[in-house]
């Protein structure tokens, strides 16, 4: 299943991730660009934080003052992780880039433990993540924060992955896979069924608010 990983980032949700290589014994890579490695800094490192939950990272980010665009970068990275079950976001598996002292994440990469690549299958859409935190109380804390900074789900996740075109990157390694492959496929699209649900539901309830408040 982690050979899935060279062509996850044709899933195209207008999020962006580093490309995947494949080695001969079918392990997946992601290619870092080498132009920018050098100013590359892993977010254990600027964040001073070998491991925390979302709250202690993101309270680290405001502790050094990070942009909007940083902080926008920061949660569309953990409802992309939500969306594919990526369980193994640890504070190495992220970025960020340095370049003229400006500050920017980089691209997503390491997506090799997502989507039950090393479990069994099962229909729960709250799993426990890499940070100890369970994916719906991460998918709170990224709806409270977009509604606070004014970040639009369609923004943060521009485009939505349908069944079939999920299905179609996944077929040529069904035979490699221990999970069922529509069954994963239906996990996908539950979840963003849920993301959507949940940020629409905050938006009907400021929109009720802003009514009574007339």
């Amino acid at each position: 299943m982690r050979s899935f990983a060279k062509n996850f980032e044709r899933l195209h949700l207008g999020i962006p991730c580093a490309r995947a290589g494949l080695l001969d014994d079918e392990r997946a890579y992601s290619v870092i660009d080498e132009r920018v490695k050098n100013n590359l800094v892993h977010a254990c490192d600027l964040l001073k934080l070998d491991e925390g939950s979302v709250y202690d990272i993101y309270d680290k980010l405001e502790r050094i003052n990070v942009n909007a665009r940083i902080k926008f970068r920061f949660l569309q990275m953990l409802l992309f992780d939500v969306l594919t079950r990526q369980v193994d976001r640890n504070m190495t598996n992220f970025s960020f880039i340095i370049i003229d002292k400006c500050l920017d994440m980089y691209e997503l990469y390491d997506h090799g433990l997502s989507l039950f690549s090393t479990t069994k299958f099962k229909p729960d859409l709250n799993f426990l993540m890499r940070t100890r935190d369970y994916s719906e109380d991460v998918l709170d804390f990224c709806i409270k924060k977009s509604n606070g900074l004014h970040f639009k789900l369609k923004d943060l996740l521009p485009k939505q992955v349908s069944f079939e075109e999920l299905k179609n990157i996944m077929y040529p390694f069904e035979s490699r896979i221990n999970n069922s492959v529509d069954d994963i496929c239906h996990w996908v699209v539950s979840q963003q069924d849920n993301i959507i649900t949940k940020f629409r539901q905050v938006d009907n309830d400021n929109l009720v608010f802003r009514i009574h408040n007339l």
